[in-house]
């Protein structure tokens, strides 16, 4: 798995997807990607997981869309800033409290 800041989308490998024994609908997707791979590439579908992000004590379940994409990688996905959770540290989310 790459964790890529700079991505804008999250990329599942089409061999990596094809291993997965998943019971999910595939969407056809019309979009194309540039500067993936330094050409244009088709995405194959798109398909919504769940991932579960764990950093003990907390974890964090989330619907990730992924674009199955044909071409060949080193990695298995590519996460990129939208699968990147949005809420708050643990520390953040701990209650205030004012000792008098």
């Amino acid at each position: 798995m790459l964790v890529d800041d700079e991505s804008t989308e999250n990329i599942l490998f089409d061999s990596t997807f094809d291993q997965m024994d998943v019971d999910h609908e595939l969407v056809a997707i019309l979009e194309h990607l540039f500067s993936f791979t330094g050409d244009s590439l088709v995405p194959r579908e798109r398909i919504t997981l769940t991932m579960e992000l764990r950093d003990p004590p907390c974890h964090l379940r989330k619907f990730i869309k992924f674009l199955v994409v044909d071409t060949r990688s080193a990695y298995h996905d590519v996460l990129g800033r939208p699968a990147r959770p949005r809420s708050k540290t643990y520390r953040e989310s701990l209650p205030s409290t004012t000792w008098q």
